[in-house]
């Protein structure tokens, strides 16, 4: 996965978001999201669109057995997760059990899953994903994990709010001007970098379903700034375990 602030791609292909965009404009948030999930053809290489939402997440339009869906894109999962209600809705929910962010739950059967030009067969975990809000009143249907991300090089531009999706190739070449900094895989497989923080070199988890932009783990750093007088507050935040979601973290003011 590749990030950039600032894009030097132009001539962009129009995308299914920006024709909902326009669309809901014109017509409605109704009309807006049937433009959204109007399925189509995708091309190599072809700038695809996604959405931000109020969390922070990255959210894309897939297909799921044929049948238009949106998904958060989230490195930070391992495997691909299916909302339960819609897995029950549509009878895909299988025997198979799974353990997934610390929770035990049970699989899907296998679905057809495309994400822009990216087509493949997954067995996703079965997730509670309503808590996640989506564009134009729609459901998210789906977390793309590790799992799927590893057979695409997938290049984000948060400025324009558009990808491309590479398929077949093995290696990732940046563009001009990028510079490529490699990431550390840690047991588990997620990825992870070295930052600094205040002054301190510290171990950071990249996430990119994190819905905060920098999320730290308490501990003796952390609890000296609260003890040395940095302000802090409690907040909700929402985590996957399992069927199951637990929330409540605290937030520093400021690092």
């Amino acid at each position: 996965i590749s990030f950039r602030g600032r894009s030097d791609v132009r001539g962009l292909v129009l995308s299914s978001w920006e024709l909902s965009r326009r669309t809901a404009m014109a017509g409605g948030l109704a009309s807006g999201l049937a433009a959204l999930l109007t399925p189509r053809a995708f091309a190599q290489d072809q700038a695809l669109s996604f959405m931000v939402n109020e969390a922070g997440h990255v959210i894309a339009p897939i297909e799921i057995n044929g049948e238009a869906g949106l998904a958060v894109i989230d490195n930070g999962f391992g495997i691909t997760a299916m909302d339960t209600n819609h897995a029950r809705n549509r009878s895909l929910v299988g025997a198979q059990a799974v353990r997934i962010n610390g929770g035990d739950t049970v699989k899907a059967v296998r679905v057809k899953l495309a994400l822009g030009p990216l087509e493949t067969l997954v067995t996703p975990a079965l997730v509670d994903l309503s808590h996640i809000p989506a564009p134009y009143g729609g459901k998210v249907q789906m977390i793309i994990g590790r799992d799927v991300l590893a057979l695409t090089i997938l290049s984000l531009d948060f400025e324009r709010r558009s990808y491309l999706a590479t398929v077949g190739r093995t290696k990732f070449l940046p563009p001009d001007g990028m510079k490529l900094l490699r990431l550390m895989r840690t047991p588990q497989g997620a990825h992870s970098a070295q930052i600094e923080v205040e002054g301190s070199k510290i171990m950071a988890h990249v996430d990119l379903g994190a819905s905060s932009p920098l999320m730290m783990r308490e501990g003796p750093r952390t609890q000296a700034w609260i003890d040395g007088g940095r302000p802090w507050t409690t907040i909700a935040r929402i985590t996957a375990r399992g069927r199951d979601m637990v929330t409540d973290m605290g937030m520093m003011s400021s690092v």
